[in-house]
């Protein structure tokens, strides 16, 4: 699985609605992987994985027919934050993270395979 900066080189190679629709699908694949890690995601991750599942929500449901470059960012960016170590959070983050408990695991996983189901296949 590449990471985020690695998907992000491909849609900055060629801005194009094939290759923005390759970096949406990658970035479904980033989610579904950090989900995995159930065990090692707090709320603080939870709520950023939830945004960005928001977003990447936003990019398909525009009225644009091509894939909104601009919700993809936004998308990347919650799902970056998401990867920012505990040890690394400031005391207001923390403070944040404890707020956000009604996120659950199980919602989220239930809201990106929706999302995925979505979208097509082909790559």
């Amino acid at each position: 699985m590449r990471l985020v900066e690695d998907v992000r080189a491909s849609l900055n190679q060629a801005p194009d609605a094939l290759s923005t629709k390759r970096y949406l699908l990658e970035l479904v694949e980033v989610i579904l992987y950090r989900l995995h890690l159930q065990s090692e995601l707090g709320a603080w991750e939870l709520d950023h994985l939830a945004k960005a599942i928001v977003y990447l929500r936003m990019n398909i449901g525009s009225a644009d027919t091509h894939f909104s470059t601009s919700w993809l960012s936004a998308a990347e960016v919650s799902i970056v934050k998401s990867l920012v170590p505990h040890d690394k959070l400031d005391d207001d983050n923390e403070a944040h993270a404890s707020q956000l408990k009604h996120v659950s695991y199980e919602q989220l996983m239930g809201e990106i395979q929706s999302l995925r189901d979505l979208l097509p296949s082909d790559r």
